[in-house]
């Protein structure tokens, strides 16, 4: 498995990050899901598609949380973390990232032929499916992985694929079950021993 620097890049934001307790990144759907997904624990906030009037909102709301969008918004200017989920070329994604000083997710082949000063993540796809999640725990063996263990799936599933990308070393899980998520990847790092549990019962003989 490979080892990572303890904190993460995210355009102008430095989140701390261990091996094995990636970090989670809630999928909002509207206004009303930024508070809950920030009160279940999301450490950056996905707001696909948005309206510049959204981001500049929930990015006044909650200051210390990274933002990620969708560029097809037309709002790349106002995020921390860029991809597209329609596939810019590294031209593109190069250009965006260099203008707007935030990190982007794109392919390996595309941050292969990358030439810009920003943090890359790699995705291997956007849809959460059995071959989607063993590439993404191949490709964490070299590069930083965000991966999406949950976007409409069932909570088992989310929870498996979670559990997943924390043994693996992915850097970033992008789900719609924060709860479920953020729960998984903290359990998975304390049983490692990357963190400290929030709780501690010993057994009585």
């Amino acid at each position: 498995m490979a080892r990572f620097e303890p904190v993460v890049a995210i355009g102008n934001k430095t989140l701390t990050w261990v091996e094995q307790c990636p970090l989670v990144m809630g999928v909002v759907a509207g206004p009303g899901g930024v508070a809950p997904a920030v009160r279940d624990g999301a450490d950056i906030l996905d707001l696909g598609r948005a309206s510049g009037a959204f981001v500049r909102e929930v990015r006044h709301t909650n200051p210390g949380v990274p933002l990620a969008v969708d560029v097809a918004g037309g709002t790349p200017d106002l995020a921390d973390l860029l991809y597209d989920t329609d596939g810019s070329t590294e031209r593109d994604l190069a250009a965006l990232a260099a203008e707007s000083g935030a990190a982007v997710v794109c392919s390996a082949g595309t941050a292969e032929r990358m030439r810009a000063p920003a943090q890359v993540f790699i995705s291997p796809g956007w849809r959460q499916d059995v071959g989607t999640l063993r590439r993404g725990r191949e490709l964490a063996e070299d590069w930083p992985v965000l991966l999406t263990v949950s976007h409409g799936d069932s909570g088992p599933d989310a929870i498996a694929a979670a559990a997943l990308a924390a043994t693996a070393g992915v850097r970033i899980v992008r789900t719609d079950r924060v709860t479920e998520t953020r729960r998984t990847v903290d359990m998975i790092a304390s049983i490692a021993g990357t963190r400290q549990p929030a709780r501690v019962r010993r057994a009585l003989a």
